[in-house]
């Protein structure tokens, strides 16, 4: 389930953005909050535009980086350390999206990072399938057993390198909406 403590510490981050909403507009670099959302960036994006990563480190909002198998532990952890130096509890939490239900391919990945970063938050997406139908995700009915074992796999591959899953990351596009409860439903959770 969702560790309320981490929850609790995203919460009062947000609480602590939202209260110190400004714009940019400084030529000595001032931070900036863009509003009190938490933004998402991919890891592989992040990793191939070192511009990007100098904007977020910039701005003070919660990230999530949304991570697949491909990236290497050591460019994420250069990532991390770029935009999070000061290892803020709720600033950066990071997203694992395994292929199919095999999550041993970001074994490696969670190992580096946990090892360098011990406090990381790690969330799962189970549920890659409620993505838009034309992105590439799977059209039709979500398979609530694969979000499950998805999460699983996760859950123990996280355990192993001394941490554990915070909650988890789904996307849900417009046209997928009622698909979401079946995998909450999944994963035991009512909503």
């Amino acid at each position: 389930g969702i560790d309320p403590d981490v929850y609790t510490q995203i919460q009062r981050a947000s609480l602590y953005f939202s209260s110190r909403l400004t714009a940019d507009a400084s030529a000595e670099g001032a931070r900036a909050v863009l509003e009190a959302h938490l933004l998402v960036a991919g890891a592989g994006e992040l990793e191939a535009e070192p511009a990007k990563v100098r904007l977020l480190a910039r701005v003070d909002n919660p990230l999530l980086i949304q991570v697949d198998p491909g990236v290497r532990s050591e460019a994420l952890i250069e990532v991390l350390e770029t935009i999070d130096r000061l290892r803020s509890p709720g600033r950066v939490i990071v997203s694992l999206q395994p292929t199919g239900a095999d999550a041993s391919q970001l074994a490696e990945l969670v190992d580096g990072v946990a090892s360098v970063r011990p406090g990381t938050t790690w969330v799962a997406n189970p549920a890659v399938e409620l993505a838009s139908p034309g992105s590439g995700g799977a059209a039709g009915s979500v398979d609530g057993a694969l979000a499950r074992s998805r999460t699983e796999s996760l859950s123990e591959l996280v355990g192993a390198a001394g941490s554990h899953l915070a909650g988890f990351d789904l996307e849900v596009h417009t046209e997928r909406l009622g698909d979401a409860p079946v995998v909450l439903a999944a994963l035991g959770h009512d909503r």
